[in-house]
């Protein structure tokens, strides 16, 4: 107590509250008042998500918990406006939920709940993005130049990919453009299995990034590449393919392909192959024979002391293997 008779309750919990009485008393009597002290406490609020990804057309259901006495009702605010139920939206106040069926891209963004009490208020925010299906664009953008002359850029926007045919020796850009929240991961692949980043020797190398897939040339002219801003693809024999386009993020995976044929007429060239080489008795020699260039693809033969040993039709590089005693050991 004070000194001038205050009851001081310092450090107040729950179990004070109740009911108190002032008791006065002396010869001539007694009197009486009575106080009732009630126990608040701000509200604190809890967050059960911060950042939601939902689905396009999916139910989005966002919750914050608030403690304090008396218990708080719980308000929804998407940005500055409040958020009310509607036929598509139902809010528990008490509950701290906020229902939302049938999620639009419209609906994203930054909801924020506020608890309030006698005691104050608290709030907690959420940020709801809003996803969907990949869908393809765009497929490809087909963009052929020469060598020594830069042609018109061919672009083709569809929702189904369109092949494309080029002379060998041409530059070619194939771009995959696809549609997605998040933004989806895009890579390719060849159709038939083969390796698009490891091949055999050939006057080429395959790069991709940010869905754009370049066959870079060994002599790339770096007048494409200032005006065209990316790699100049010499297209070669071994370059003809299905190229399949695949992407996919949180929601699902698409794909789509276009086929490229190599036409036109090029000579053959053969890569550089060792003048001179030794064997020793009872071991196998390997001579390569690698097409650098050719079209159609053309056909390879190996001549022994100016004797046909063998032919070979076909994309493997042939080779002939020779004993020490002068018999050919055959092609493999």
């Amino acid at each position: 107590m004070s000194p001038d008779g205050a009851l001081i309750i310092r450090n107040a919990e729950p179990q004070d509250a109740g009911v108190y009485g002032c008791l006065a008393s002396n010869q001539a009597g007694t009197h009486t008042q009575t106080s009732t002290l009630t126990y608040i406490e701000s509200p604190v609020v809890t967050v059960a998500l911060s950042e939601i990804l939902i689905g396009l057309g999916e139910t989005t259901i966002m919750a914050c918990s608030a403690s304090g006495i008396p218990k708080p009702e719980i308000w929804w605010y998407k940005g500055e406006q409040p958020v009310g139920r509607s036929p598509r939206v139902e809010v528990d106040a008490l509950g701290g939920t906020m229902t939302m069926t049938d999620t639009q891209a419209a609906d994203a963004g930054e909801y924020t709940c506020v608890a309030g009490n006698s005691a104050g208020t608290s709030s907690g925010r959420i940020t709801l993005d809003v996803g969907g299906e990949l869908e393809t664009e765009s497929f490809w953008r087909c963009e052929i130049t020469t060598p020594h002359r830069r042609s018109d850029a061919l672009s083709h926007s569809a929702k189904e990919p369109a092949d494309v045919s080029a002379d060998i020796g041409s530059n070619l850009t194939l771009v995959c453009r696809v549609q997605g929240y998040p933004e989806p991961l895009v890579t390719w692949r060849r159709g038939d299995g083969s390796s698009l980043l490891h091949r055999a020797p050939s006057p080429s190398t395959v790069t991709q990034s940010r869905g754009e897939l370049h066959i870079i040339s060994e002599w790339s002219s770096s007048d494409v590449l200032s005006h065209t801003h990316m790699s100049s693809l010499y297209l070669w024999v071994e370059d003809e393919a299905v190229y399949v386009c695949e992407a996919h993020n949180h929601f699902g995976t698409t794909q789509a392909q276009a086929k490229v044929t190599v036409t036109g007429l090029a000579p053959p060239v053969v890569a550089l192959s060792p003048g001179v080489l030794g064997v020793v008795e009872e071991h196998q020699v390997t001579l390569p024979c690698v097409l650098l260039a050719g079209n159609p693809l053309p056909e390879r033969q190996w001549l022994h002391n100016y004797g046909l040993v063998g032919t070979l039709r076909g994309r493997e590089g042939g080779r002939e293997d020779e004993r020490k005693d002068g018999t050919e050991g055959g092609w493999h």
